[in-house]
């Protein structure tokens, strides 16, 4: 059984491999030759769910070298880094050793966090298992944490050595995780083009079912749509800050809500606003806004709605790591398919004005 199909990112900090492989996760003969690799020398970090749930993974079969990591966004902190340098020691983890790394976002960073650290740097490997993960943050070399109320406040650049996608992995994922798995396809998706847009709508229906082709197709195209913007701008100075399209709002939300609402579908609702916030300028057409909103209305239709205040809501929106200027609040928009900028002047009326058209928030609390 061979990988769907292998890529290389280019990366300052040294190229590495991205397999995308159905079963990887779940079958011996495919996981036989990753394996074969690691010649004994290795630990895994596990999501705990995944490591009872997959708990007869040929990843897992050796139970002395499986770290199970319970993966909060109250353990993306440096309490959960330190956890795992506990793990690390009692293990008598060296330099030669390999984590491998077996979760989602949340497990990537904390464990991709102490990887980079430990011995002053461990090699590591990073097994997606979130359609999130899988589709956006498994590659581009971005490791955060959570400060205080502050999310991804804190954080470096590191690479896995090494990325196996099982997109069949998706499947143990209940629905609003997969949707939001599918929001980070969306963004890159409508900064691909208006075709790549089509296809990726066309397919929802199949990736909110976790259908295996839909999956490995989708994810593919979005982490190759990704991959040509890290290459460019690896450390965000320029073209990859366009990335954080839906994220200065999604943040803010994720935020003010205590994390209640999940990263994805804060990032889809982020969407909705940075699109209404070009139309407001009188750039975006109702033409582009209105089949990205039905999107989004799909993705987060079984989300409770959000009560939240204004003033919360901004006082999150200016502690944006991207934010750099005074008053005004940075906000990356889309103008339509393939078209989008940094707007670095948007004052907290016109982001108030804009918030109170959406429907999918409640700002009377």
């Amino acid at each position: 059984m061979t990988a769907y199909r292998t890529f290389e990112v280019a990366s300052a900090l040294g190229d590495y491999a991205v397999s995308v492989h159905p079963s990887l996760l779940t079958s011996a003969e495919a996981a036989r030759p990753y394996l074969a690799e690691l010649a004994g020398d290795y630990v895994v970090v596990a999501d705990s769910r995944i490591a009872e749930l997959c708990s007869d993974s040929p990843w897992f079969a050796d139970k002395s070298k499986v770290i199970p990591f319970v993966a909060t966004e109250a353990t993306k902190t440096l309490d959960g880094v330190q956890e795992l340098y506990r793990a690390f020691t009692d293990l008598k983890v060296r330099r030669s050793t390999t984590v491998v790394v077996v979760g989602g976002g949340v497990t990537q960073d904390t464990a991709g966090f102490a990887c980079q650290t430990f011995l002053r740097g461990l090699k590591w490997w990073h097994l997606p298992t979130t359609l999130l993960a899988q589709a956006d943050s498994s590659i581009g070399a971005k490791i955060c944490l959570n400060f205080s109320t502050s999310k991804n406040i804190l954080g470096l650049f590191g690479r896995a050595d090494r990325v196996l996608i099982d997109p069949q992995a998706v499947g143990s994922l209940p629905r609003n995780q997969r949707a939001s798995g599918c929001a980070e396809l969306l963004k890159v998706f409508v900064m691909r083009g208006a075709d790549a847009f089509t296809a990726y709508a066309a397919d929802l229906d199949a990736l909110l079912d976790a259908e295996s082709d839909a999956c490995t197709r989708q994810i593919t195209a979005g982490l190759l749509v990704k991959k040509g913007y890290i290459e460019e701008d690896e450390f965000d100075r320029g073209k990859r800050q366009l990335l954080n399209y839906g994220h200065e709002f999604g943040h803010a939300l994720e935020a003010t809500t205590h994390f209640q609402v999940p990263h994805g579908l804060a990032v889809a609702i982020g969407i909705s606003f940075a699109n209404r916030l070009s139309q407001h300028r009188g750039r975006a057409s109702a033409d582009f806004v209105a089949p990205v909103d039905e999107v989004v209305y799909r993705l987060v239709r079984d989300l409770p709605t959000p009560q939240v205040r204004w003033a919360d809501l901004l006082h999150h929106l200016g502690q944006d790591k991207k934010k750099q200027v005074g008053k005004y609040l940075t906000v990356v928009v889309a103008h339509g398919f393939g078209d989008l900028e940094k707007l670095t002047d948007v004052t907290p009326g016109e982001a108030a004005e804009v918030a109170a058209g959406l429907d999918r928030i409640d700002l009377s609390a």
